[in-house]
């Protein structure tokens, strides 16, 4: 995920589509801080 733009691009996308909905976003399969520490910003829990 962090090496690869467009699935960057699909995460904004779809934590933008989920924030646009008032919806809570959890991220899934977070396995590495590094991760957590992507996600974060883009309003996952």
């Amino acid at each position: 995920m962090l090496d690869d733009k467009q699935s960057m691009d699909t995460v904004k996308t779809i934590s933008d589509l989920g924030r646009s909905l008032q919806l809570y976003l959890v991220g899934d399969g977070i396995e590495t801080q590094e991760h957590e520490a992507v996600l974060k910003p883009f309003g996952c829990n």
